[in-house]
């Protein structure tokens, strides 16, 4: 095999032949001097392959100019940022620095280096800076000139603009929620779904006052915003600082903060707002410890954020999508505004711990029967019906009833709203089905069960048929959480009542009083959940529910 690679001939290596001319020789007799052609063994060189010797270390590092790093890929930028830059000469002999140039260097600062002589293995050194003002691309590239070539140094990046300017709580704030499910269905009624996305998009909606200075400078940023990437504040999740620590890196908030969703669970970004001098800035978080109430920083803050009137606001990236201004007076306005969130620059989702996991769970929200309760109904659908008899097709229709869907409303005060944003979040709108407490038929118990019976006695309110076995029933007693259990039997009690047995005893004991209603499985009937921030630690919520047949699961 060997053989055939040195020398591609089926004989293997041949003999080595050659002749030389008969003359006299030292060694007369000898073969060589009578001009006798001899053969000799050899072993010939092998063919070339076209291919040459890998490079040595020495010829990858020495020889020539190094510009480190020669691209920076800086994303949406926070702040001002900074990166030190080394132009090495690695050859033996000195080069000269002619000049360096820069092709759309605004919004950067190169220092530190200088047209000059660099010496044999030299290095210069200098600092580029990315400020905080700029062209909302940045796309520029410095070229560094010797006597021996040029070097590149490439910088990209999106600048966030800030939105320093705070809403009209009057009004209240309203923020979507926007997942994608795929439906598909079939003309037998089955269907099909697939969520598209992990983590909702989010869509802000709000009214801002414009009076005497700050009128003016919002006129100039919603003109010099239209095609900018805003930071938008999530100001309903607004917290005060307390302290910040000696590098001014770590925020001590004045409380836990695991109520705040959007910060504990999808925002990298916070705006800083100092309000005795009225100075921003915003900042990238590299870590977070709700309970503990503390939030670290890639960057220092300056000093003046430490003056204890600073507050942190957590920050999407989105693009301004409506800008509605409205006079109230000679010298006063408000705009409404919509900021939409970029997809593209979606982070990552964080845990849900309010979210169980396995199989159709329970939605233990309670519906706010002060804003207009729970309403539904049943709705008709027409089929067209196409059959073919003969080779002839007729066409006919089937009234039939459609899922029936009803509608409740929420009052969320603190932790309630991030429980059900992390239970809207697992569903991933109209993908994943969930069991759900039809609020409009209710029965109440009669006499207190123990946590060894199966067993319920209910008053019998005249709506006996809300219950048929097979059923899964909800109990929710005053104080605790509620849980379910299947109905396998309805029997007739005292007078006055109704005896529901369960399948299974009863885990805890459940007071008299209490309330115990039918489940059915559902899905959220949308994939835009809309919150409703009336203050910044109270919202409203509505929600729709579309039946699931149980034969789905």
């Amino acid at each position: 095999m060997i053989a055939s690679l040195l020398w591609p001939r089926r004989d293997g290596v041949p003999s080595c032949l050659y002749t030389l001319p008969g003359r006299d020789a030292a060694w007369a007799g000898s073969a060589l001097a009578r001009g006798r052609t001899v053969p000799h063994e050899a072993v010939p060189l092998p063919l070339p392959s076209g291919r040459r010797m890998a490079p040595s270390m020495a010829d990858l590092i020495y020889g020539q100019l190094h510009l480190i790093p020669s691209s920076l890929e800086f994303g949406l930028l926070a702040g001002v940022q900074t990166r030190e830059v080394t132009l090495w000469n690695a050859t033996f002999a000195p080069v000269e620095l002619l000049r360096i140039t820069g092709t759309s260097p605004q919004g950067t600062a190169l220092s530190g280096i200088e047209a000059g002589t660099l010496s044999p293995t030299g290095v210069a050194k200098g600092l580029l800076t990315i400020l905080e003002s700029g062209p909302a691309q940045q796309n520029t590239m410095y070229t560094f000139v010797t006597d021996i070539g040029e070097q590149h140094m490439t910088i990209t990046a999106s600048r966030v603009l800030l939105f320093p300017f705070w809403p009209d709580w009057s009004g209240g704030i309203e923020q979507d929620y926007t997942f994608d499910t795929v439906i598909a269905r079939s003309e037998s009624g089955s269907e099909q779904r697939r969520p598209l996305v992990k983590r909702p998009l989010r869509t802000l909606r709000a009214s801002v006052w414009g009076d005497g200075v700050n009128g003016q400078r919002l006129h100039n940023l919603v003109r010099q915003g239209k095609d900018r990437v805003f930071g938008v504040p999530l100001w309903q999740e607004a917290l005060e600082v307390g302290d910040i620590d000696a590098t001014r890196r770590v925020l001590m908030v004045e409380r836990p903060f695991g109520d705040c969703w959007n910060l504990t669970r999808l925002c990298r970004l916070v705006m800083l707002h100092e309000r005795r001098s009225g100075l921003f800035m915003s900042a990238t978080l590299s870590s977070r410890n709700a309970e503990a109430g503390t939030l670290e920083l890639t960057v220092s803050v300056p000093d003046a954020f430490a003056a204890g009137s600073t507050r942190v606001v957590p920050l999407f990236t989105g693009i301004l999508t409506r800008a509605e201004p409205s006079s109230r007076s000679a010298e006063m306005e408000t705009w409404s505004l919509e900021f939409r969130e970029l997809a593209g620059s979606q982070p990552e989702l964080g845990a849900l711990p309010h979210a169980p996991g396995g199989g159709p769970w329970v939605w233990t929200h309670r519906a706010d029967w002060s804003d207009a309760g729970s309403l539904g109904g049943t709705s008709a659908l027409v089929r067209t019906l196409r059959t073919v008899r003969g080779g002839v097709m007729e066409l006919g229709s089937s009234r039939a009833v459609a899922p029936i869907t009803h509608r409740q409303s929420y009052l969320l005060r603190g932790a309630e709203l991030a429980s059900l944003l992390d239970r809207v979040t697992a569903l991933r709108g109209r993908w994943r089905p969930v069991y759900v407490r039809d609020p409009r038929r209710a029965f109440l118990l009669t006499r207190e069960a123990f946590r060894n019976e199966s067993v319920l006695y209910a008053r019998d309110n005249g709506a006996r048929n809300a219950f048929a076995p097979g059923q899964r029933l909800w109990i929710a007693p005053p104080s605790g959480e509620p849980f379910s259990r299947a109905l396998t039997a309805v029997e007739a009690g005292a007078p006055g009542e109704l005896a529901l047995r369960l399948g299974s005893v009863l885990d805890v004991g459940v007071p008299a009083a209490s309330f115990v209603g039918r489940e059915y499985l559902a899905r959220l009937d949308t994939d835009n959940v809309t919150i409703r921030y009336h203050t910044a630690g109270v919202s409203r919520c509505s929600l729709t529910f579309c039946t699931v047949p149980e034969e789905e699961t």
